[in-house]
């Protein structure tokens, strides 16, 4: 057997290294038709989002690309072509959805995002579906696709479902919030529905890769707080991005799983353990350094 001589070769690329773009869209909904259910601090929750992005991101990203949809506009129809945004991102971009307002059960536990025009009574008369909300990220190009809900879903579950001991005001730090939603015991058909609630959470990604940081667990409300001026969810991850506290291990850099633990943490602190943030699905083998 005849061996040919070693040779080496060098393969270089002199093409510019490309940092990944973001692809952020963003929905808040403060006022609906229906005007007994508006809310203070939805849509500023979702413009607040947007600037930290923007301004926190900016170094370890190329482009930051934004779709920004508020209040009346954000129609059923128009929640719907939020899928073409992302229609032009590469693969090693990031895909992030960030969406407050209320979320809403219907009779057959079917879950809702509540859009400007939905029907309170009949979620699924131009409600934004839970399946449709899943289906923005799925199939898009992008590797890493991050899902931020600050949401709950106690604007459809009627009295006869839980017990309530009392109103009462809970005080904890600079927070207070009253009533109803807060100081409840759960039945056996409201345990049903947190369980119900818990599996579409699990079963969140269905395989598309998404990570998803929800603003409350099982049966638990999302609050908003005059003196913060926005959702508690989202005014933790303000706090924790822009005062670097939620870089748990001080290396400088804020990853996903780190915000995720300090968000929880501190909205568990402030609603005084009655609301309680948490990782629904995360992708493990996808580590992007988020803030810097």
């Amino acid at each position: 057997m005849i061996e040919s001589y070693n040779t080496e070769m060098s393969i270089w690329c002199d093409k510019p290294k490309k940092k990944p773009s973001i692809y952020l869209a963003v929905v808040g909904v403060s006022e609906y038709l229906e005007q007994a259910y508006n809310l203070g601090y939805a849509s500023k929750d979702a413009e607040d989002f947007k600037s930290m992005i923007l301004k926190h991101c900016s170094t370890s990203f190329g482009e930051i690309k934004v779709h920004c949809i508020t209040d009346k506009q954000a129609t059923l129809d128009n929640v719907r072509k939020l899928k073409n945004f992302y229609e032009g991102a590469d693969v090693d971009d990031v895909a992030m959805l960030f969406y407050a307002g209320h979320g809403v059960l219907d009779s057959d536990m079917n879950y809702y995002l509540a859009t400007h025009d939905m029907d309170f009574s009949a979620p699924a008369v131009r409600g934004w579906s839970y399946d449709e909300f899943e289906d923005i990220l799925d199939g898009i190009r992008p590797m890493a696709k991050y899902c931020f809900i600050d949401a709950c879903h106690s604007g459809k579950i009627i009295k006869e479902e839980f017990e309530e001991d009392n109103t009462r005001m809970v005080e904890s730090g600079t927070v207070k919030f009253r009533g109803s939603g807060t100081s409840m015991s759960i039945t056996e058909q409201a345990k049903a529905i947190n369980e119900a609630i818990q599996s579409l959470f699990t079963d969140f990604t269905k395989g598309n890769g998404s990570t998803v940081l929800s603003s409350s667990n099982g049966m638990e409300v999302a609050i908003e707080d005059d003196q913060v001026a926005n959702g508690l969810f989202t005014y933790a991850i303000k706090r924790g991005v822009e005062n670097h506290m939620a870089d748990m291990d001080h290396d400088g850099i804020i990853y996903m799983s780190e915000l995720a633990e300090y968000v929880s943490n501190s909205v568990s602190e402030l609603s005084g353990g009655v609301q309680t943030p948490g990782m629904r699905v995360e992708n493990k083998y996808i580590k992007h350094k988020l803030f810097k």
